[in-house]
């Protein structure tokens, strides 16, 4: 479990970024084959739009591709002064930017009813349930009546009672089992504890919001220990035809990084 100080420390001052976090792309290959294999496919039906909002954007990572597909304005929101600073400079000559830092909670600096698709990805993970909870609340105040949100945030705390069993079990018997494939060799100790899928669900229901799906996957993980959350105002057409919210549990979502990997070297991606 993180705090909002402690992401601020790792990301805003230990953090080495010198790959601009790319590195956190190697296991598609690159960051342009996780873009173009695994995120723009699951977003596709979204973009282009108008006003486009991307919460914790690091060095940039994605908004290298989403200033593309905000025809008006792209706003990015991050609490480290460092990586708007980095963003500022790399996105330069993009002149339809507009950059925020905020601590770690607040979005008063968007207008309400502006944002026609809020979208964060590989950064919220981060998030604990309190933190999720308010930019939930906000960001159903800043969407336009037809806009959407793509959140991937954590699910670790649908797995509490799981890593509790494991943690009782001789260390022998847990190094048989990493050996073999069978459970986690990575801690994810930056992956939020309290934060589940179904929270989510639940904190966007209160905040007027409806859950249109949510994909619940691993990440060098054996457990499903993330989700990406697509949702909209409840009373939104998007909202009406969509029906109950469609739940994926995809237990593929890393080895489908891999086949991404695969062919994107085949193809001489960079």
């Amino acid at each position: 479990m993180a705090t909002i100080d402690e992401n601020i420390a790792m990301w805003g001052r230990d953090y080495d970024w010198s790959q601009h976090g790319d590195e956190w792309s190697d296991s598609w290959g690159s960051a342009a084959a996780q873009w173009y294999f695994s995120l723009l496919p699951r977003i596709r039906d979204l973009v282009p739009a108008p006003r486009v909002l991307e919460i914790a954007p690091g060095y940039g990572r994605w908004t290298h591709y989403l200033r593309a597909l905000a025809t008006e304005k792209l706003t990015v929101v991050d609490l480290n002064e460092r990586c708007i600073a980095a963003c500022k400079e790399r996105f330069a000559g993009d002149t339809h930017m507009e950059y925020h830092v905020n601590d770690g909670r607040s979005l008063a600096m968007i207008p309400d009813g502006t944002i026609d698709l809020v979208f964060s990805f590989d950064s919220l993970v981060h998030a604990e349930s309190d933190v999720m909870q308010e930019y939930v609340q906000q960001i159903a105040r800043k969407l336009t009546q037809e806009g959407v949100g793509v959140i991937h945030h954590s699910n670790m705390g649908e797995l509490d009672g799981y890593r509790t069993r494991i943690a009782a079990l001789p260390f022998f018997v847990r190094k048989f089992l990493r050996a073999t494939g069978r459970l986690d060799t990575i801690d994810h100790q930056w992956r939020a504890r309290t934060m589940t899928a179904a929270k989510f669900a639940t904190v966007a229901q209160a905040a007027g919001l409806a859950v249109l799906s949510q994909e619940l996957h691993n990440w060098h993980s054996v457990g499903l220990i993330d989700a990406i959350s697509v949702f909209a105002l409840r009373d939104s057409q998007r909202a009406r035809a969509n029906g109950p919210t469609r739940v994926f549990r995809n237990a593929d979502f890393m080895r489908d990084a891999e086949q991404a990997r695969r062919i994107a070297a085949l193809a001489g991606a960079r």
